[in-house]
């Protein structure tokens, strides 16, 4: 397919091959960060784009394939339901939008599809492990050890960013927390008038606000990791439609990850003076360690 065929749109037929093209197949499981946007003309919108994934793994069974899914597909529909976020509702895991892109609050309202209960960064997934990866997310981190993204990996998952790079892989916070950086704990977005609780709507039908811990951080610096995960071969370059489009090999980003964090605990931090956010944790870790 060349490029001026590609300028004037793509449909879900396309999307598929490109997605194989990058080694995506038949029972693989996968979460996929987009930009319906940056692909261009998509025939179909969001839902062509959610059909391919689908087809590609096997999550829908496959409409000539067998009933039962062997593959499983996951999106973020991160509500960021925080005490003090005027954008946003009450988690509720029906009505809650997602706050992650177009394609993702289609995703979560199509057949099949089960939403986590984190009242932050929820994620919905179809297909054969879809239960399993959502099951308990309340209980954990949002993007911590066992939280969905964890269990993905942990499985031999893949993370596909397509239109986007490593600066919206939320893979890369599992990474912060299993390293157990020093600020890892400390919640670094006072500055926007949040606080570390959220507002849920309980099953009495009420709302409450319920606390939070591990609340994941900035992650405008996370393409520092790319050329290392490029460079390992677990960082694969597509394209698809008008977008740049990548697969990474989930577990081996997360090793690779917690090689170079335990080298250096604050790699993935911007630097000093650049990011409120980043600069609260740095803070934070000083004071504590002055404290000492």
């Amino acid at each position: 397919m060349g490029w001026e065929a590609q300028k004037k749109g793509i449909d879900r037929d396309q999307i598929e091959e490109s997605l194989r093209a990058m080694g995506l197949g038949p029972g693989d499981k996968v979460v996929f960060h987009s930009s319906l946007k940056s692909m261009g003309y998509v025939e179909g919108g969001p839902d062509a784009v959610i059909d391919a994934f689908l087809d590609v793994v096997g999550a829908a069974g496959g409409s000539e394939g067998p009933a039962r899914p062997s593959g499983t597909v996951m999106v973020p529909t991160f509500s960021y339901s925080f005490v003090g976020n005027s954008r946003a509702v009450a988690f509720d895991p029906v009505t809650a939008p997602s706050f992650t892109g177009l394609i993702t609050e289609v995703f979560r309202k199509k057949r099949g599809a089960v939403r986590s209960l984190h009242p932050t960064h929820s994620v919905a997934a179809i297909g054969r492990d879809a239960e399993e990866l959502v099951r308990g997310h309340e209980t954990v981190a949002a993007l911590g050890a066992g939280s969905p993204f964890h269990r993905l990996a942990e499985a031999g998952g893949y993370v596909a960013l397509i239109g986007c790079g490593n600066t919206r892989n939320s893979l890369i916070h599992v990474i912060e927390s299993i390293a157990r950086v020093p600020y890892i704990d400390i919640f670094c977005w006072q500055h926007l008038g949040w606080r570390e609780a959220a507002r849920v709507i309980g099953a009495d039908g009420r709302e409450h606000e319920v606390p939070l811990f591990e609340v994941p951080g900035c992650s405008e610096s996370f393409d520092r990791l790319t050329p290392h995960l490029v460079r390992a071969g677990v960082m694969i370059e597509g394209r698809i439609g008008e977008a740049r489009a990548y697969l990474l090999k989930a577990r081996e980003v997360i090793r690779i990850g917690v090689e170079i964090l335990g080298r250096d605990p604050f790699y993935l931090l911007c630097p000093a003076g650049t990011c409120q956010a980043c600069d609260h944790r740095r803070d934070g870790v000083n004071r504590r360690d002055n404290r000492r």
